[in-house]
């Protein structure tokens, strides 16, 4: 199959791949109702490549984009291993995409959000940002990974007396145009769409206690991404 970046996108990658991601079915509107933001909290760039750190930019390149699609694939292959369906986005941006927007898979486990029941899975999208997530500040001051990797402290954001890794601004860009793209795209029941705006949520909305993603690794915020969807959609 093709794993390429949605239509939401201002350009196309593509890499043929082998990669189909699990579904269990067609979403009963036929289309995502919400869309739930994750990080992968895993290696997002190879050991010692940084981006420029947010909200400059990032100097692209052939070694930090390499490194960005490889970990992408890994992501998605992960995904296919555990049984899960999701995009993916990776440290520039772009989004893959394994399977059609008109079926499910599970990727958020456990949750809840007003009218869904007790999973989201079956009702929402969800978009896996490569991002190292949660962060650990040491006794010397550094920062560090679950898995034991330090991250510049440059790109790290402090929310609340607990540390995160910045999402960069091209994957905070692309996170409001691939909602613009499935408010834009979504069906109609009636008078309403399909998609709502107020359905898009963080991993963390949707499974409090449990997950803590994004955070503060989204620097507006889900209230914020919310805000902005609404505002671009009303001009």
């Amino acid at each position: 199959s093709t794993l390429d970046r949605s239509s939401a996108a201002s350009d196309v990658y593509k890499r043929q791949e082998k990669i189909r991601m699990k579904t269990r079915g067609e979403y009963a509107k036929g289309y995502p109702e919400g869309l739930v933001v994750h990080w992968t909290a895993g290696w997002h760039l190879k050991r010692g490549l940084w981006g420029n750190p947010f909200p400059q930019p990032t100097l692209r390149t052939s070694e930090l984009e390499k490194s960005s699609r490889d970990y992408a694939l890994r992501t998605a292959k992960l995904a296919v291993k555990n049984g899960h369906n999701y995009l993916v986005m990776d440290a520039f941006g772009r989004l893959y995409q394994s399977r059609d927007l008109t079926k499910w898979g599970y990727h958020a486990g456990k949750s809840f959000w007003t009218g869904t029941g007790h999973s989201v899975s079956n009702r929402f999208a969800g978009v896996e940002i490569l991002s190292p997530g949660g962060l650990t500040k040491t006794r010397d001051g550094r920062f560090m990974t679950w898995f034991d990797y330090e991250v510049p402290k440059e790109h790290v954001r402090e929310v609340n007396g607990r540390f995160f890794h910045k999402f960069s601004i091209e994957q905070e860009n692309q996170l409001v145009r691939l909602c613009l793209f499935l408010v834009r795209n979504s069906p109609r029941v009636g008078r309403e769409p399909v998609f709502q705006i107020k359905n898009i949520v963080g991993h963390d909305e949707v499974s409090p206690g449990r997950k803590s993603d994004p955070g503060g690794s989204l620097s507006f915020g889900m209230n914020g991404l919310r805000d902005r969807v609404l505002r671009e959609i009303k001009r």
